[in-house]
């Protein structure tokens, strides 16, 4: 089967198209870095209003997508102005909806470890579209939050749980983006102790010096983070 694209530019059937294709459905923006998640508000006047996280400069021009088990369905959009929120409102230019068959060739590859057949996969998410994904889930989130808050909260007095979606306001965010490994500081007042001298200095100096919220409580005296 031969691919089959089909523009639209007829304005009468856009109000259509969105609320088919792409209301409460998984809404994508081509960028850059990748395809950011977005979220269809509605259309209403000939605009397109659209919640669209992280980008600082939004593209005067861009392009939206969506899919279904058939089809993917793109939506060529002109900015028209930054609202609160997040949130976008766009001028629709046209549709295009793509239907295609599988151009590659299926593979079976042999679970059980006995064949050849190995794949290597990499890359596919990436810190910008894992941000996004959280950022745009925020419920799902933060239940997570509550489920591990209550959990650890079990064994120690202080819990901070903090995702990368949050931003680099966190100082040990900040150290877990270029240090993947864990850390743990037996007592912060007896320096002497500690096996790793030069990152004991450096906690000191950069991670608790640099907290006001946990210098400020005195009783602590121990931490562990792990990313």
């Amino acid at each position: 089967m031969a691919e089959l694209i089909k523009t639209i530019t007829d304005k009468s059937l856009f109000e259509k198209i969105f609320y088919k294709f792409f209301f409460k459905n998984n809404v994508f923006l081509k960028t850059k870095n990748g395809d950011l998640k977005i979220e269809f508000f509605g259309y209403t006047d000939g605009m397109a209003a659209l919640k669209i996280p992280f980008l600082k400069n939004m593209y005067e021009s861009c392009i939206i997508f969506t899919r279904n088990e058939s089809y993917t369905i793109y939506a060529n959009l002109k900015l028209v102005e930054k609202q609160e929120d997040d949130s976008y409102i766009f001028v629709p230019l046209k549709f295009q909806i793509i239907s295609a068959m599988r151009r590659e060739d299926r593979k079976i590859v042999d679970i059980g470890g006995q064949g050849k057949n190995i794949i290597y996969i990499t890359n596919v998410i990436s810190d910008f579209i894992i941000q996004n994904s959280l950022a745009m889930d925020s419920k799902k989130v933060d239940h997570v939050k509550e489920i591990v808050r209550f959990d650890l909260e079990k064994q120690f007095k202080q819990v901070r749980i903090f995702f990368c979606n949050e931003g680099m306001t966190d100082i040990r965010m900040k150290y877990f983006y270029e240090n993947k490994t864990p850390y743990l500081i037996g007592d912060i007042n007896r320096g002497e102790s500690v096996k790793d001298l030069g990152f004991f200095n450096y906690y000191i100096n950069n991670i608790y010096g640099k907290d006001y919220q946990l210098i400020n409580r005195k009783n602590l005296v121990s931490e562990v983070s792990v990313p």
